[in-house]
């Protein structure tokens, strides 16, 4: 059977999201419908801002599936996102900024009361006992008149009338100079004011905080998302607002009376990938079986973790304890195990002497004798200790290379005795494994496995749900829906997805194409350092650069600040440093492009460069001297990529 994983957007529920939500581990650390202030929840593309925003509006809080009995209502979530397209009519065609400030919060005047009354009509019509349509129809909006004379005064009335406003709003604005220019409402005091009119108009709503979820707060422009940070100022109960974006996603954080706001005075901020990092595997786990569930021939599947499940424990907010049980867990891996196989590192090292061994031997024969020493070639080959096989060629290309010590400890290793092969395999083996299928093939057992998909989605779950889409879609085709899916299978999916997320890079944003021409060919030093014969600094994935993005021009900032953005790069604090000159941030390639590069997906090793690197990579104009920068790597490092930019698969 195969699992039908291609809706894994939150905008392809559109309204319906609380229908498809899981609770993340994380959700009783947001306090979205409780906050004093604004809160800012940021993270990539993928990793749930808009299913979470979703959920605390209105359409999740009083769906018919959500019994409330209580009379008093003591917050209401209005969902509102900003269309980039939208947005971009604003601004521009012979108007100064100042006069689409006026237009623009009209529009936002129109779209909050709007979804505020539908807000109170779901309510009335909800199995909520405090509000009923009777309660709405009484309400008298006559004081709205004061910001036009036509506003009626009842319910059905003024709705009719915001939606006949919304559409002459649409068409004045597809012709500005053909029709004559709307009576514009002021934004934030109307909404304030029809906040107050409702709240003084019914009293299970006397209390109630109004909290509007900007959802995609990048996609306004400047002086619009000045506007939402003036609202972000004037926050406080009953109106607050809330936002979510990508990383960097604060196109300025002046707002419109020219002060800055600031984090922890303003408002406090989450980055939903971080806080579900450590859950990830777990959680990944969880939205794969429950898609299962939902599948009309669904996958057989049993154990503790499937059974809590299929009851609903998901969506229970009040079972989340039950889901990090050990025993739940374990569970869960099991299954997961049951549907996507995975090699031990000595299952992959034997697998690879089976099939290349005889090469692989010849390389170490030849290195040995090299170093004068081709009569340990056989003292030193044992087919039977694979992995030590896989990382043999490596320690003896390193300059501080003591043979006669490699071969004592190998020989301590091969009768089971306390060996420094044992730390040598730990350190080096995934470097090593890589280096060699680097050479050979574009795919490596490295990529498959449940747990490993979920490092290679790196807290993403559009990332993940991809590679297992793709893994099982593939397993079906080719062979014959039987579990688990093949390794070779499972290896060729996360090669396609890898690729296909990467050549995706050219349609993010206005920088797409700038940022997909520095991903190759930060990817392919990243392959050159991998190829590194000596291994002596195993797994190189991401980067620091003295003086960090300051240094940059700034066109370069930009364009940088775009790549964490839409978390090409993710960006952290830098943990450690060789001198006394401390960068503030390091930046690791996205792991969903390591199979692409056949890299490793695992943040072990800094490469450190130089501003004019980084400045070399960020340049489209530079080619002649990225290919002097590429050699110098691999005259330093010893090494040849077998990549050429124009060479990878579709991009």
């Amino acid at each position: 059977m195969s699992l039908d994983l291609s809706k894994n957007r939150a905008e392809e529920f559109r309204g319906k999201s609380y229908k498809h939500f899981i609770f993340p581990f994380y959700f009783n650390n947001i306090d979205l419908l409780s906050a004093e202030k604004t809160r800012v929840v940021y993270g990539g593309r993928g990793c749930g801002k808009t299913m979470l925003m979703e959920y605390f509006s209105y359409r999740s809080q009083f769906n018919n599936n959500s019994l409330n009995t209580n009379q008093e209502i003591p917050s209401i979530g209005i969902y509102w996102r900003a269309d980039r397209s939208f947005s971009s009519l604003m601004m521009g065609r012979g108007k100064e900024e100042y006069e689409w400030a006026g237009a623009f919060q009209h529009h936002l005047s129109l779209s909050f009361a709007k979804e505020i009354l539908a807000s109170l009509k779901t309510i009335a019509h909800s199995s909520h006992s405090g509000l009923n349509m009777n309660d709405l129809n009484d309400i008298n909006f006559s004081k709205l008149k004061a910001y036009d004379e036509s506003i009626p005064g009842d319910l059905e009335g003024l709705s009719e009338h915001l939606e006949d406003q919304t559409i002459i709003f649409d068409s004045w604005l597809s012709n500005i100079y053909k029709k004559e220019e709307p009576i514009f409402f002021s934004g934030w005091n109307f909404i304030s004011h029809f906040i107050e009119l409702i709240r003084s108009s019914l009293k299970p709503l006397s209390e109630t905080c109004f909290y509007i979820l900007v959802d995609e707060y990048e996609n306004l422009n400047r002086y619009q998302a000045e506007i939402i940070n003036q609202y972000i100022k004037f926050s406080k109960n009953p109106l607050i607002f809330h936002i979510s974006m990508k990383r960097n996603g604060f196109i300025t954080q002046k707002a419109t009376d020219s002060d800055n706001i600031s984090r922890n005075h303003d408002y406090k901020d989450f980055d939903i990938e971080k806080l579900q990092y450590d859950n990830f595997e777990v959680f990944a786990a969880e939205i794969l079986l429950n898609e299962n569930i939902k599948q009309k021939e669904p996958l057989t599947v049993d154990g503790l973790a499937y059974d809590k499940i299929k009851e609903g424990v998901l969506t229970n907010k009040s079972r989340m304890n039950e889901r990090l049980d050990q025993e739940y867990i374990t569970s869960l891996k099991k299954i997961q195990n049951s549907i996507f196989a995975k090699e031990s590192r000595k299952e992959q090292a034997d697998n690879y002497i089976q099939k290349y061994g005889d090469r692989l031997k010849k390389k170490v024969s030849l290195r040995l004798k090299h170093l004068g020493y081709a009569r340990l070639t056989d003292q030193m080959w044992d087919s039977n200790k694979s992995q030590a096989m896989i990382v043999l060629h490596a320690l003896l290309s390193r300059n501080t290379i003591n043979v006669e010590a490699i071969h004592q400890e190998f020989l301590k290793y091969k009768k089971g005795e306390s060996s420094n092969f044992t730390g040598w395999i730990h350190t080096n083996f995934v470097g090593c494994y890589l280096s060699l299928f680097s050479s050979s093939t574009k795919t490596c057992p490295i990529y498959s496995g449940f747990e490993n998909f979920t490092k290679i989605a790196a807290g993403n779950m559009r990332h993940f749900l991809g590679l297992a889409n793709e893994a099982l879609r593939t397993n079906e085709s080719v062979n014959d829906r039987s579990f688990p899916v093949p390794i070779q299978v499972q290896c060729i999916s996360a090669l396609n997805m890898s690729d296909s997320y990467l050549n995706e890079i050219k349609s993010l944003g206005d920088y797409g194409h700038l940022m997909h021409s520095f991903t190759l060919k930060l990817g392919l030093l990243f392959n050159l350092a991998h190829k590194r014969a000596s291994q002596s600094e195993p797994e190189q994935t991401h980067f620091s650069f003295p003086g960090g993005i300051d240094a940059l021009t700034l066109p370069q900032q930009k364009l940088f600040r775009e790549l964490v953005k839409y978390t090409v790069l993710i960006e952290s604090n830098e943990s450690k440093t060789k001198n006394k000159q401390v960068n503030m941030y390091e930046y690791r390639l996205n792991p969903i492009y390591s199979p692409s590069f056949m890299i490793s997906y695992r943040k072990i090793r800094k490469l450190s460069l130089q501003i004019e690197d980084v400045s070399i990579m960020l340049d489209e104009t530079k080619s002649q001297e990225f290919l002097n920068l590429k050699t110098r790597f691999e005259r330093k490092w010893d090494a040849e990529s077998t990549f050429e930019l124009d060479l990878f698969h579709g991009s």
